[in-house]
């Protein structure tokens, strides 16, 4: 009874570190905000099903885990130079390289078989293989290069709401789908900078061209505070739209982009020792929660 008592332990020991393993390679907490992104922009195209909404909503959560995956195959070197990376799986070899290109071409294949049964599936697939090509080509390798790699970066960053959009019949260069993009281009950016602010040691030390080798801290929080303010910018744009009917839901959105501008200022221009951490989930915070009450105004009233 003991030795079977010891197998099944082990056997949920060895399954739980191979969910712990995906988890850490595919970088599921940020694949969900890209998600909810795709989310958002099917809820902004119009009266769409639930199911049609979770369906592609789940589709690129694939599609941007596949992509998280081949990103940590390719950075496994430079993941070992830096602490704030040691500990990802590729380095500690918990898991093969093989093993993380067999499970990315798995979530990728399946993405993308998803979104080829979505409305305007053409575009949804050529949308998601030219995410795939800007974050896993063309940012990954570039960013080795110059410091400009980071917006390629936040283009491929912009696409989800996209195929969300596109997948629930938005139209095409629309003032929606226009805020969509810069919404998620903007934010991309200053969640950069706040990952290179918090690890400063980290990138001063590697070999990686960095913004806080040319610019030091003081000019990245400055330009960090410039990309925030248009970020609220664009937010409050939303609630001119004609989407949002309720006048206390456009309040809130624009309060909520008051509120990002006033705390980054604080942060970023008023204090000598800013709390980059708090920052960074309160950047990420403030978006769910721009696309929680811009979602519920457009979906429900």
């Amino acid at each position: 009874m003991n030795r079977l008592s010891e197998e099944v332990d082990e056997s949920i020991a060895g399954v739980w570190s191979s969910f712990t393993v995906g988890w850490q390679l595919a970088k599921v907490p940020l694949c969900l905000l890209i998600s909810c992104s795709a989310c958002f922009g099917a809820i902004l195209a119009g009266r769409t099903a639930p199911f049609d909404v979770l369906y592609v909503s789940l589709s690129v959560f694939l599609l941007a885990m596949g992509g998280a995956t081949i990103n940590s195959a390719q950075e496994a070197v430079v993941d070992g130079e830096m602490k704030r990376t040691a500990h990802r799986p590729l380095v500690r070899q918990a898991v093969s390289r093989e093993f993380a290109v067999c499970l990315a071409i798995i979530l990728v294949g399946l993405a993308l078989i998803m979104l080829s049964q979505v409305y305007r599936p053409v575009v949804c697939v050529s949308l998601g293989i030219s995410a795939l090509i800007l974050y896993n080509a063309v940012y990954t390798p570039l960013k080795k290069e110059t410091i400009f790699a980071i917006f390629p970066g936040a283009v491929c960053g912009a696409i989800p709401p996209l195929i969300g959009y596109f997948s629930a019949a938005g139209a095409p260069f629309s003032y929606t789908s226009l805020l969509l993009f810069m919404l998620l281009f903007l934010w991309q950016v200053p969640h950069f900078y706040l990952v290179l602010l918090r690890h400063k040691d980290d990138y001063l030390q590697s070999n990686l061209p960095s913004f806080i080798k040319t610019l030091s801290e003081k000019g990245v929080k400055q330009l960090s505070y410039v990309w925030i303010c248009g970020l609220a910018l664009v937010m409050m744009l939303f609630s001119v739209t004609g989407g949002i009917n309720q006048a206390g839901l456009k309040y809130l959105v624009v309060f909520n982009a008051l509120l990002l501008v006033v705390i980054a200022g604080y942060n970023l221009v008023l204090r000598e020792s800013p709390a980059y951490r708090s920052l960074f989930v309160c950047l990420n915070i403030m978006l769910l929660v721009h696309m929680i009450t811009v979602g519920v105004g457009n979906y429900y009233l």
